[in-house]
């Protein structure tokens, strides 16, 4: 039996929203609401049954009561992410306070979102986990010019807009505006019209990654080659001008017979004058089949 992810809710509100949303799903992920009927203990039982290995435990706060801590940290060793949906009014010491209190000290497992994103974030979690999707994109948000996206296990990329080459000069309202998908397989900004998944975000924040990414067949090299040769003509430079590369070495390239590797990268975007950001970001527009 393959293992299988958990929602948990001690939350009347949370387990109603749901129940709504799961209506309109064929695959969910399991769900565990502990009532005065159902304790940790039952709980526990329950997740050894399913072979739960990671359970996402989501509440409103302030509805979550000092027993409800208690009952989360009585789950034992599970490995626990935490989503809390914070009225305006709750106070942030009290926050920390349960957080504690439940065993909840990894702010990386945590995340806090307004009220009034429930519904959709919701979907969107119980869109990704029944499909394993660990590069899905769950949240994102911007901290003053830095893009902040979170996958469903929590973890976080940060990447500041001048990574973003579709993103750059735009101004504040415009990046401000986007839309996640509700399965979370991209962010789509609408003016100016600009997709990105969770896999283009890491290769923004480090260009070299989208050539070490395992599994490349020869035609992807060949392509790229192809894309390099077209960016070199359109500069106006000869193979034996790029600084550090020998001709044979920058043919090689050209033809697919060599990978482009990091250094080799480095060395042609000085030589087209372009950041390694900039440079990759060019090679993926002239990247067009003959």
């Amino acid at each position: 039996m393959a293992e299988t992810p958990g929602i948990m809710t001690a939350n009347e509100h949370i387990a109603a929203v749901y129940r709504e949303v799961a209506k309109h799903l064929s695959v969910r992920p399991r769900f565990y609401h502990v009532g005065r009927s159902s304790t940790s203990g039952t709980i526990k039982r329950k997740l050894r049954e399913h072979r739960v290995k990671r359970l996402w435990y989501i509440s409103r706060l302030p509805r979550l009561s000092d027993e409800s801590w208690v009952e989360l940290r009585n789950l034992g060793n599970i490995d626990r992410r935490y989503i809390f949906f914070v009225s305006r009014s709750y106070p942030l010491e009290a926050i920390g306070e349960g957080m504690h209190a439940a065993g909840a000290d990894n702010p990386t497992k945590v995340l806090f979102k307004p009220e009034s994103e429930e519904v959709p974030l919701l979907r969107r979690l119980l869109s990704i986990l029944p499909a394993g999707q660990k590069e899905a994109i769950l949240d994102a948000f911007w901290v003053g010019d830095t893009l902040e996206v979170i996958n469903p296990s929590l973890a976080r990329l940060r990447i500041p807009v001048e990574k973003l080459a579709g993103l750059r000069g735009k101004t504040r309202e415009r990046l401000h505006r986007f839309e996640i998908d509700e399965s979370g397989s991209y962010i789509h900004w609408p003016d100016p019209d600009v997709y990105y998944d969770w896999e283009h975000l890491t290769w923004a924040l480090d260009p070299s990654l989208e050539l070490r990414t395992p599994g490349r067949s020869r035609e992807f090299y060949k392509r790229y080659g192809t894309a390099v040769r077209r960016l070199r003509e359109a500069h106006g430079l000869n193979q034996g001008d790029i600084h550090g590369l020998g001709e044979r070495q920058v043919r090689r390239i050209e033809e697919g017979e060599s990978r482009l590797m990091v250094n080799s990268l480095r060395k042609l975007a000085a030589a087209h004058g372009l950041s390694q950001a900039d440079y990759v970001s060019e090679l993926n527009k002239a990247w067009q089949p003959d």
